[in-house]
């Protein structure tokens, strides 16, 4: 099985003159006003790492190890609604554009040409119904670990747990177009054997924390100002990391869709 560090390589090449999708990550990352709002605390010099887990925009924010602002736990309703009202604007906007965006990932690997509103249009109902499914979700943990901050020990466990054993799912809806229903019923089984898809998953890790502990020192010290030149940045760097899941759950599936065009 080929390294991440291989798989983000051909990744890297096979966008070749497709960079312009780079601009969904950033969009994204630009409405996350709550991300903003925590680099424009005043904090020390922030050195950190983060882990990513494979999304279907990957935006500079899971690049970057935020720097804490001191509040510990506590979520005023202010803060809970800015929280929920994020939530939905993100998940909204990952949902709507990542439908094309993922779809546009899928053409670029066949070599065809892109046509953005129409994966839009094809692949939208699934991929919004997912976005809106992990923001639920991260709001639920958020919510239990600011009533409870006991219950921050089992939160990021389940977190992570959850994250892998979902983390094809978005891709299989393109891959094999099909519902949101039948990507996670074959995504689980897919992640449930572990194996390639543990050593992927692991894999992604550890890469996205590469590069998460120089760019959590160029931007997350910066303000709101690095905060915004990391969304551009770290734009491409997201769109290989979705590229090279899109290649692998091409390739764990195995079936018509990852032939080339030539063999179709």
């Amino acid at each position: 099985m080929p390294s991440i560090v291989d798989r983000l390589s051909r990744a890297a090449e096979a966008l070749d003159d497709r960079w312009e999708l780079a601009a969904v990550p950033a969009v994204v990352a630009f409405a996350s006003g709550a991300k903003f709002r925590r680099l424009a605390a005043p904090v020390d010099f922030h050195i950190g790492v983060s882990f990513a887990t494979p999304l279907p925009v990957t935006t500079a924010w899971e690049f970057l190890s935020l720097p804490s602002t001191g509040g510990g736990l506590t979520v005023s309703p202010d803060d809970l609604a800015l929280a929920v009202a994020g939530a939905i604007v993100t998940a909204l906007l990952a949902g709507v554009l990542g439908a094309g965006y993922l779809g546009s990932i899928v053409r670029t690997l066949d070599g065809e040409a892109l046509r953005f509103g129409a994966d839009v249009r094809r692949y939208l109902r699934p991929i919004l119904s997912f976005e809106a499914l992990v923001a639920a979700g991260s709001l639920v943990g958020i919510l239990a670990a600011a009533t409870a901050p006991a219950l921050l020990f089992v939160v990021v466990p389940a977190t992570l747990v959850a994250a892998y054993l979902l983390y094809p799912v978005p891709y299989v809806v393109v891959v094999e177009d099909v519902g949101l229903r039948e990507a996670i019923d074959r995504g689980l089984a897919f992640t449930r054997e572990g194996g390639e898809a543990l050593d992927f998953f692991a894999g992604y890790l550890l890469a996205g924390a590469a590069v998460s502990i120089p760019a959590t020192l160029l931007f997350a010290n910066f303000g709101p100002v690095g905060g915004g030149v990391a969304a551009l940045a770290l734009a491409p760097v997201g769109l290989v990391f979705d590229t090279a899941t899109t290649a692998f759950v091409r390739e764990a599936f195995g079936d018509a869709s990852a032939e080339t065009p030539a063999e179709r």
